[in-house]
């Protein structure tokens, strides 16, 4: 099949899932690596009409590093139409003051408890030695999740039976 006849194939399918009450949702991660001409398909695949004729039969979701902002820019001409039909939210780096609500959310997925893996002087080592010099959070939900599970690692390696000041000391030396 030519490219045409792919992308009407599609359109097909997206209008029988439309008809049957269901929509369809396309997650790209990784959105940053996307070149210019894929975005522009990406559009078109927005674009295609509904039955109705107003909407959209699709719902993209790009995902991806702060380069996907640059990139998605309303200034760059090449790609201004698709920018100027994003919504774009950028997850912000966890409050200090929310570390530990963070941790407590993420360990409650696998019936445990903050204080079940860290005590406190490890949230408050953790959250000292994630923020910069100039008092910015580095407290990216990726980065804590890997520090965790590196302290974690260290704990067990040492004989710790939680995350302390200590074992955070130890991971923050081993990462520099």
């Amino acid at each position: 099949l030519n490219t045409d006849a792919k992308f009407n194939q599609l359109h097909r399918a997206l209008l029988n899932l439309e008809e049957s009450g269901q929509r369809a949702c396309l997650i790209v991660d990784e959105a940053h690596s996307l070149s210019i001409p894929s975005l522009k398909h990406l559009k078109r695949l927005y674009e295609m009409p509904p039955s109705g004729g107003y909407g959209s039969l699709i719902s993209i979701i790009l995902i991806g590093q702060p380069e996907l902002l640059i990139k998605l820019s309303v200034n760059n001409p090449d790609i201004r139409e698709l920018a100027q039909r994003c919504d774009m939210v950028a997850l912000k780096p966890i409050a200090v003051a929310e570390l530990e609500e963070f941790i407590a959310h993420r360990m409650s997925r696998i019936s445990k408890t903050a204080a079940d893996i860290i005590d406190q002087s490890g949230i408050a080592a953790m959250a000292q030695y994630l923020v910069d010099g100039k008092g910015q959070s580095q407290l990216w939900p990726l980065l804590v999740g890997n520090f965790l599970i590196a302290a974690m690692n260290k704990a067990a390696h040492i004989g710790e039976d939680v995350i302390n000041a200590g074992v955070i000391q130890e991971v923050a030396t081993w990462r520099n």
